[in-house]
């Protein structure tokens, strides 16, 4: 496994309350277990490792990974593995090739597979559904692990550097504060009173397609779009909508109805039909002024990454150049800072 990089974490004081003997919130699966379940469904794993006389690593146990959130989290989007540095057990990776704790070694030579020369612990590994990992050092509380969680199992690896995630992520979720009350900057209008400004000053159209549970998605609404930059230049050439992936209610466009047809676990026919059932978010879409799709995004971005994407449509450049030589030459607010 390649390390991308390390981050080493401060120790941060957390409760020292003892769940030792309760019920683990947390789903531990063997390896033999995540190697068949991944056949079946690919999803992101988590490592955590760790030792016998380790006292940061018994505290997330019983605290970091017996806190409900982090939990629920990891359960329903992680294939979770504890593994104990210490063990003596052979144990046999996802490519089936077996691992043992050599004669003498203080750790199990799959630690020095997973770790390579930065053996400190407690530890998280995380791999994606390609199997590319990354390391994560020291203890971890609530607030400290969610960024890393979210960084995987949202697919924002894809897009974004961990340490530019991680800067957005506590700006827009500081430690100790699970909800923030945020001012929106961007005019989000409803999706008819859009069409009907449509007709009286034809502009083009930023659809956020947006999922509750996506805490991404979330970001992209109170940090991406919200940047003062960003919603400025939004205001003056888009007229900017949201629809809820999940809606219950009836959209048209272009003499089309669509509904929620209760299919494809619950999303709405106008958000399978533009995202081309492809349920994955943060999602947006930018149309012209005659309903056309001009582009369609599902990742994360920063706003120094979506300036130019916004830039490139509303100055009607795509009538003229392609965008990968548009965005090489595109010098923007942020570059001049």
């Amino acid at each position: 496994m390649k390390t991308l990089f390390v981050i080493i974490f401060s120790i941060i004081s957390i409760s020292s309350f003892s769940q030792t003997d309760s019920l683990e919130l947390t789903k531990w699966r063997t390896f033999e277990e995540v190697g068949e379940f991944f056949l079946k469904r690919q999803a992101p794993i988590l490592i955590y490792l760790y030792t016998d006389d380790c006292s940061s690593c018994q505290i997330m146990l019983d605290s970091t990974f017996q806190n409900s959130e982090v939990a629920n989290y990891v359960n329903a989007l992680f294939y979770p593995i504890k593994l104990n540095a210490n063990t003596n057990d052979t144990l046999t990776f996802f490519n089936g090739e077996k691992f043992a704790r050599p004669i003498n070694s203080e750790y199990h030579s799959l630690v020095s597979m997973l770790l390579a020369d930065s053996i400190r612990f407690p530890s998280l590994v995380i791999f994606d559904e390609q199997a590319q990992g990354q390391a994560f050092y020291g203890k971890q509380n609530r607030d400290s692990i969610f960024p890393k969680l979210i960084y995987y199992a949202e697919k924002i690896h894809k897009s974004t550097t961990y340490e530019e995630f991680e800067k957005n992520y506590f700006e827009a979720y500081p430690p100790g504060q699970k909800q923030i009350m945020t001012h929106l900057k961007i005019n989000w209008i409803p999706f008819d009173e859009m069409k009907e400004k449509q007709k009286v000053e034809p502009r083009k159209v930023l659809i956020d397609i947006y999922f509750n549970y996506s805490i991404s998605a979330t970001m992209m609404r109170t940090h991406t779009y919200n940047n003062s930059i960003i919603a400025a230049y939004l205001n003056k050439n888009y007229y900017c909508t949201t629809v809820n992936a999940k809606s219950t209610d009836e959209i048209s466009l272009l003499d089309v109805t669509y509904t929620n047809s209760g299919a494809a676990h619950g999303y709405h026919d106008f958000a399978i039909a533009v995202l081309q059932a492809k349920m994955e978010f943060p999602a947006f879409i930018i149309l012209d002024e005659n309903y056309q799709l001009l582009e369609r995004v599902q990742l994360y971005l920063t706003p120094e990454k979506i300036e130019p994407i916004f830039q490139f449509y509303g100055s009607n450049k795509y009538k003229e150049i392609s965008y990968k030589k548009y965005s090489k030459s595109f010098k923007g607010s942020f570059s001049e800072k």
